[in-house]
């Protein structure tokens, strides 16, 4: 019988100054494609071995980080909502800026193909990815699990949500400027995956259908942009997520 566990390296690796944990196949030889896995609010790394352990088994190279102030960078009172309202968004955006440095360390250092990388977020992690994939083209497809892809979008909806002003007026300007909507019309030909519970209480699927119809018309024809509800399911991941996902991937990498 073969030991599963022989056939992927699991590693806890320091990239770039940030923590993560480095997933590969040893089955496979030569140049991997890569999947960068990104957690959410109050969640870190460990919580995603088991995403990345399944993904490595499917063939990919899997780089899970701790967010900012999030696994072994830190702690929050998370339950809070004032450590909500105060955090979240600073911790996206400082997030999504380090990525770069991240991901260019990664390619030196870690075997990570410059031409064959994917974003995967799940809940906040949606929201660091969908800033990475939009600052970054060469970024081959993004797979966005009960996240936000329409910031501004999504901050008017925590607003009404938790009926709570959530930005400082710098904040905001910063969600206006680095809105990844507003570089709707450069994601084409680059694959857009929204996976999202329809009846998701913390992160409204309002916010994905308003960035979906946005979007929808620079594809045309094209497939290459889907967004898949699941019926009744709030703020959760699912196998079938994951099985979506798996899909996805082997489609554009």
């Amino acid at each position: 019988m073969v030991d599963m566990k022989s056939l992927i390296d699991i590693s806890k690796v320091n990239i770039n100054g940030v923590p993560c944990i480095h997933i590969k196949p040893s089955f496979e030889e030569g140049d991997l494609s890569t999947v960068f896995l990104y957690h959410g609010w109050s969640s870190n790394k460990e919580n995603f071995k088991f995403i990345a352990t399944v993904l490595a088994y499917h063939g990919y190279r899997v780089i899970v980080p701790d967010a900012v102030d999030h696994g072994e960078r830190g702690l929050l009172d998370y339950e809070k909502i004032e450590a909500f309202r105060d955090n979240f968004w600073r911790v996206v955006f400082e997030t999504v800026e380090e990525s770069k440095g991240l991901i260019d360390k990664a390619i030196k250092h870690f075997g990570v193909h410059e031409n064959r990388i994917a974003v995967i977020g799940s809940s906040m992690g949606g929201f660091i990815s969908s800033g990475i994939f939009s600052n970054n083209s060469n970024i081959k497809c993004i797979i966005n699990m009960n996240g936000a892809c329409a910031w501004e979008n999504a901050e008017y909806c925590f607003r009404k949500l938790h009926n709570i002003e959530f930005t400082t007026e710098e904040q905001m300007k910063y969600i206006k400027e680095n809105d990844p909507i507003k570089n709707k019309d450069k994601f084409y030909p680059r694959g857009i995956l929204l996976l999202h519970g329809d009846s998701d209480t913390q992160v409204s699927i309002e916010t994905q259908r308003y960035f979906y119809k946005e979007v929808r018309n620079s594809y045309g024809s094209s497939n290459n942009i889907q967004l898949i509800e699941s019926p009744g399911l709030d703020h959760y991941k699912t196998v079938k997520m994951l099985e979506d996902s798996i899909c996805w991937l082997q489609k554009f990498l």
